[in-house]
C-alpha cells in the first residue's frame, strides 16, 4: 500500500499542557491501495480530506470526524473496485460531507443511506463521471436532512455524457427545505466561457422561480449552466413554425412558377407532397436520436437535448427569474451564469422590469459571442 498523510497540530496556549490536549485537525490521503483504511484509533481527528482513492466498505474512520472530502479516484489512479460509502454510514457526528465521484458512484441504493446521519448540515455532491443519473432519486437523502447548505455540481472532465439531470421530484423536495443557507447548482462553474453542457432542470422558469421563493432563509444562491425545459420547448415550437411558414412559401413559389399545376395542387397535388414530408420526419427524428430515444430510464423531455437547451435560454426568462430571487429576504450572494439568446437589434436592457434595482448590481460581466448569441453572466452582492 503506498500512502501519503499530511497532519496538522492544534495545541493549547498553555504549553505545558501541549502534549495531552494537542489535536490531529486535518489529514490528507493519497492512495492507490488494496488494504483497508485503520484510522479508528485516531480519536481526536474532526478533519479528513483523501483524494485519488476509494473507500472500502471495510475501511474504518474515526468516529470524531465532523468533515470528510473525498475524492473517488482520478485521472492518475489505476485503481479499480466499486466505490463505497458504508465507512461514513458509522460518522454520527459528521456535519459536513463533501465528495466528488471521478469513477463510477456508488449505487443510488447505498447512496440514499446517507440519509441516516442526522447531524449533517451541509453536503457537497460532485460527478466527474456519469453526470446524467446521479441526481436521480438523491432527493431521499437531501430532503429528510436539516440541511443548511446544499451543493450539486458536474463537469466534463473524465465524462462522455454532456449533460447533468435534475428530476422534477428533486426539484419538488428542494422547495421543502426551509433551513437551507446556501444552494448551488452548478455544471463546469470554473470554466472561462459558456458551454453547451448544462444541468438539465425538468422545470420552467417560472416555476424554479416558484422552487426558489419559499427559501428564505437562503444566504447565497448560485446557478452556472443551467438548461431549464420551458425555453426548449419554446425553441421547438419556434422552430415547427418556421417550418411551417417555410412549406407555405415553398407551395406560393411553386404555384406562381407553375400557373398550369394550380388547379392540380388544389386538388391535393401539394398535400401529397406534405403528407410525404410528414412521414419523413418520424423516420429521420428516430434516426437522429438512436438510442438516446430507446433509454426509458430518462425523462420525457430528454429527447429536447437535440435543441441544446443551454443555449437558447431567453433574457427575459433570466431576468424575471434573477427579480424573483432578488426577493428572498435574506439573500447576501448571488451568482446566475446563463447563456441567453437575444432577437436581432433588440438590446437585452428591455427585458428588464422598470423597476430594477442597477445599485443592486455591484460587478456584472456582459459579453457576446457570433450572430445573435450573447452571454448573460452576471453577479450581484447586496448588504
Amino acid at each position: 500500500m503506498v500512502m501519503t498523510m499530511a497532519m496538522m497540530m492544534q495545541g493549547s496556549s498553555s504549553s505545558s499542557s501541549s502534549s495531552s490536549s494537542s489535536r490531529v485537525s486535518w489529514c490528507s490521503l493519497h492512495a492507490g491501495r488494496q488494504q483497508p483504511l485503520q484510522l479508528r484509533h485516531l480519536a481526536s481527528l474532526t478533519y479528513l480530506e483523501g483524494r485519488g482513492s476509494i473507500l472500502l466498505p471495510v475501511d474504518a474512520l474515526p468516529t470524531s470526524l465532523i468533515a470528510v472530502k473525498w475524492t473517488y479516484g482520478d485521472e492518475n489512479c489505476d485503481e479499480v473496485g466499486p466505490c463505497s460509502v458504508q465507512p461514513l454510514l458509522k460518522l454520527a457526528h459528521l456535519e459536513e460531507l463533501d465528495l466528488t465521484f471521478s469513477e463510477l458512484p456508488p449505487a443510488v441504493q447505498e447512496l440514499q443511506q446517507l440519509a441516516s446521519l442526522q447531524s449533517l448540515r451541509a453536503i457537497r455532491f460532485e460527478d466527474c463521471h456519469t453526470g446524467a443519473m446521479l441526481a436521480a432519486s438523491l432527493e431521499l437523502v437531501w430532503g429528510v436532512m436539516p440541511l443548511t447548505r446544499l451543493e450539486f455540481s458536474s463537469c466534463t472532465r473524465g465524462s462522455d455524457h454532456p449533460y447533468m439531470v435534475m428530476p422534477a421530484a428533486a426539484l419538488h423536495v428542494l422547495s421543502k427545505m426551509m433551513q437551507l443557507q446556501s444552494l448551488t447548482l452548478a455544471y463546469d462553474r470554473h470554466l472561462k466561457s459558456s458551454c453547451s453542457h448544462c444541468i438539465l432542470l425538468d422545470a420552467t422558469f417560472d416555476q424554479l422561480a416558484g422552487i426558489l421563493q419559499p427559501l428564505t432563509a437562503l444566504q447565497q444562491l448560485t446557478l452556472i449552466n443551467l438548461g431549464l425545459l420551458g425555453d426548449a420547448l419554446e425553441q421547438q415550437q419556434q422552430q415547427q413554425q418556421q417550418q411551417q411558414q417555410q412549406q407555405q412559401q415553398q407551395q406560393q413559389q411553386h404555384m406562381a412558377a407553375h400557373p398550369e399545376a394550380t388547379a392540380d395542387l388544389a386538388a391535393g397535388g401539394w398535400a401529397q407532397v406534405q403528407q410525404q414530408q410528414e412521414q419523413q420526419q418520424p423516420q429521420q427524428q428516430q434516426q437522429q436520436q438512436g438510442p438516446m430515444a430507446a433509454d426509458k430510464q430518462k425523462p420525457k423531455f430528454w429527447k429536447l437535448l437535440e435543441s441544446q437547451p443551454a443555449c437558447w435560454h431567453s433574457a427575459g426568462s433570466v431576468c424575471a427569474l434573477s427579480m424573483a430571487v432578488f426577493n428572498l429576504p435574506c439573500l447576501k450572494a448571488l451568482e446566475v451564469q446563463l447563456p441567453v439568446m437575444l432577437q436581432k437589434g433588440e438590446p437585452w436592457v428591455s427585458y428588464l422590469p422598470d423597476d430594477f434595482n442597477f445599485d443592486s448590481v455591484r460587478t456584472s460581466t456582459f459579453w457576446c459571442g457570433q450572430g445573435y448569441m450573447v452571454g448573460f453572466y452576471g453577479q450581484m452582492y447586496a448588504d
